[in-house]
């Protein structure tokens, strides 16, 4: 069918992607500049069609250059073509392997034996800088065959160098691969044997990078196509003549708010097809194509100001489950790229990587990308009806729909900043790993812990910016371990004080406890808990000391008020705080020479079992303190996290509870609230936290019976400042403990 038959209800307006070369008869306003193009590419052999971003570069390309030769317009070279047209990628000279390996091509029909045909190009072109040359004299093409090299969007060379993972670079910072395409491209510019021409499209601010390849630059100079504004007559002839070509009218009233809205928009052609493309839809679907297109159908779509994101925020909203839009997100947020470049460019990436990205399986992600590359759409690549597999290059049509469409905009914003934060988390923990670097602390560590939380990386999502991804999580999980056992609120240790044995072998348990908590990293756990414990006991130990020096100051100033009484009468008071005097100082100087451990039960009274077994003249019996799981009773304490836990102390009565608070807020007086098994807040008990050096530290004990209870550490504003500990009290015998 000839294009003047084409039905009318075709439209006629590609939208965002580029005209195809069979589009040509669509393609209108740009005959003007084929010839120059023409004449310089017949000129250097190497032409480099640069303009900003909606330029219409590869249209220009596709439905101008390439036709025109074909059409024998570069005289001396007749008209025999063979174009292989690619983009560069992440993978350069893989990409122009492929391309070149394209049946018909250089060779027709290739049969493979041990290697693919684009292996063998591929081996052959990375062999030397003369690898054209070699791939062509093999292809034996023959008189009067000229091979066109079309480099699509060349400026992925330079945005790609960062994503490389793993490449070598050279002292300018170049990949070698990037580095060896473009000898292979400007070897082919330089020598006059083999009839190869290469065109190539770029964005013009990547202009500035060039010069970090050798000869680029002075190659670009004297083959630079810059891609002109296009005049409102040539605006004027890009909107009317593909109506006219599919047989339909427009009013005039359109065609110049058309003109006149185009303006200065630096995304102009791309947005100006699309706005075309869902005008002729609307009048289709409302008109069925009687009567011209109006300004009516124009304005149903949004104009050119909004019509790309409203068409783009419907196509989201027709994804009618939370897990279908969370993949929408990930998908584009992978498509788009802001974090290695702020400008803002697209970043093809194969279907297998976005499948790992999402976590999703192909069929979920083809269902999503599948709603975005609808024939009435196209915001994705490769059109609708291509199959899709593990290595189909999914993309953006065009950069624009970065732009325009806000909820795109803002999801590209939000990758920026969470790459920034995970290139900044992988850096430090390699200093970290080579002793450079501490852990962090807030409020990095808290944006940090917002962000893992939020974002929830994986490994494929963090090597696209870093290889260190397993270095810096761990780094993280130490940070976050490291902010519990120093920032939070409250670290809690209950003991059943039934002797002095207790709690020294109690602080023995917990650090063989915290020692095997985490393999990750068993010796820094460990040796911080042990640190903890040893400075918790040091501190209660300086705290009873002056607790006692306080209540012998007291007893003297009382022994000096006494006067005026019986004699008698007053030599009783006399030996009766005497003998204060001398226990409180027993107790001092017991608490000033014993260890820790033992110096915090010598500063409190004995509890009741203790004392009725020293009364019927029995040693002590050793504390009996088990986990239901038969682990150390410290265990309770879980410093590493903040999950409930739960231990088993053999004996009614007192039970001890020291804390040490290691926040750096103002002193305040806490409460502690015990809870019964049935959950019921049945004591409360304030605790004047006390300010030091080394942090704030606090004991207590309440009188418990058997049962099962709960402690829980409360501030003042009713808020939970602990992890409320579980535990039981039971009577001997319990077949569950040991001696």
């Amino acid at each position: 069918m000839s294009p003047a038959n084409t039905p009318v209800q075709t439209n006629p307006f590609p939208g965002l992607r580029p005209f195809r070369e069979d589009e040509e008869y669509l393609f209108f306003g740009r005959e003007s500049q084929v010839d120059a193009m023409v004449d310089k590419l017949a000129t250097t052999r190497f032409l480099a069609v640069v303009g900003y971003s909606g330029s219409g570069k590869s249209s220009l390309v596709n439905c101008g250059l390439r036709p025109a030769l074909h059409g024998g317009l570069m005289t001396r070279a007749g008209t025999t073509w063979r174009i292989a047209q690619f983009r560069p990628g992440s993978d350069p000279i893989r990409a122009l392997a492929r391309a070149l390996a394209q049946d018909r091509v250089l060779f027709r029909d290739y049969q493979a034996g041990g290697l693919t045909l684009a292996e063998i190009v591929d081996t052959t072109l990375r062999m030397s800088k003369l690898g054209l040359m070699d791939i062509y004299e093999q292809a034996k093409l023959g008189e009067g065959v000229n091979l066109l090299l079309v480099v699509d969007q060349f400026e992925e060379l330079f945005r790609y160098r960062q994503l490389g993972a793993g490449q070598q670079e050279n002292v300018s910072g170049v990949s070698e691969a990037a580095a060896a395409f473009v000898k292979l491209l400007l070897e082919a510019k330089a020598q006059t044997t083999y009839p190869i021409y290469v065109v190539l499209t770029m964005r013009s601010d990547f202009l500035g990078d060039c010069p970090q390849f050798p000869g680029l630059a002075e190659a670009i100079n004297a083959g630079q196509y810059l891609v002109p504004r296009m005049t409102r007559d040539e605006r004027r002839a890009a909107i009317s003549g593909p109506v006219g070509v599919r047989g339909a009218e427009m009013a005039p009233v359109l065609l110049t708010r058309l003109v006149n809205d185009v303006g200065d928009n630096p995304d102009q052609l791309s947005i100006l097809q699309h706005a075309l493309n869902r005008t002729w839809a609307a009048w289709q679907k409302e008109d069925g194509v009687k009567g011209p297109l109006d300004l009516r159908h124009y304005e149903a779509i949004g104009t050119m100001a909004h019509a790309l994101d409203q068409h783009a925020e419907q196509a989201y909203l027709e994804l009618d489950t939370a897990r279908k839009r969370q993949i929408c997100e990930k998908v584009f947020k992978a498509l788009t790229d802001k974090a290695t470049d702020p400008r803002g460019v697209r970043r093809p990436t194969t279907m297998g990587t976005l499948c790992a990205l999402t976590e999703a399986t192909t069929a979920e992600v083809t269902e999503v990308i599948d709603v975005f590359r609808q024939p009435s759409r196209s915001f994705l690549m490769p059109p609708d009806g291509e199959l899709l597999e593990a290595e189909t290059v999914i993309d953006i049509s065009h950069e624009s729909l970065m732009r325009v469409w806000e909820r795109l905009n803002r999801w590209a914003d939000e990758e920026a900043r969470s790459a920034r934060m995970y290139r900044r988390l992988a850096e430090t923990s390699i200093l970290h790993r080579e002793g450079n670097a501490a852990l962090w602390r807030d409020p990095d560590l808290r944006m940090a812990l917002r962000w893992r939380k939020q974002g929830k990386p994986n490994e494929t999502w963090g090597k696209r910016y870093n290889p260190e991804f397993s270095n810096a999580m761990a780094f993280l999980r130490k940070s976050e371990r490291w902010k519990f056992l120093k920032r939070t609120a409250l670290s809690i240790v209950i003991a059943s004080l039934v002797g002095t044995v207790g709690l020294k072998a109690g602080y023995k348990m917990y650090a063989d406890y915290a020692d095997a908590q985490t393999k990750v990293d068993e010796a820094l756990h460990a040796a911080e808990t042990e640190k903890q414990a040893a400075e918790a006991a040091q501190a209660a130990q300086e705290d009873a000391k002056e607790d006692l020096k306080a209540t012998l100051e007291e007893i003297k100033v009382k022994l000096a008020q006494i006067g005026g009484e019986d004699k008698q009468e007053l030599q009783k008071k006399i030996e009766s705080v005497k003998q204060e005097v001398q226990a409180v100082e027993k107790r001092i100087e017991k608490v000033s020479s014993a260890p820790p451990t033992e110096a915090l039960l010598a500063s409190i009274d004995s509890p009741p079992a203790v004392a009725a077994d020293q009364k019927a003249g029995k040693a002590p019996s050793p504390t009996k303190i088990l986990s239901p799981e038969g682990e150390n009773f410290l265990a309770c304490a879980n410093v590493s996290n903040l999950e409930p836990s739960s231990c088993e102390i053999l004996h009614p009565g007192k039970v001890y509870l020291f804390a040490r608070v290691v926040t750096l807020e103002m002193e305040e007086t806490l409460e502690l609230r015990w809870f019964d098994g049935t959950g019921k807040n049945f004591s409360s008990r304030p605790l004047k936290v006390k300010r030091s050096s080394r942090g704030y530290r606090t004991y207590t004990w309440k009188m418990l019976g058997a049962g099962k209870y709960t402690a829980c550490l409360f501030d003042q504003s009713n808020r939970q400042v602990s992890s409320c500990l579980k535990f039981k009290v039971t009577t001997p015998p319990n077949p569950l403990m040991t001696s």
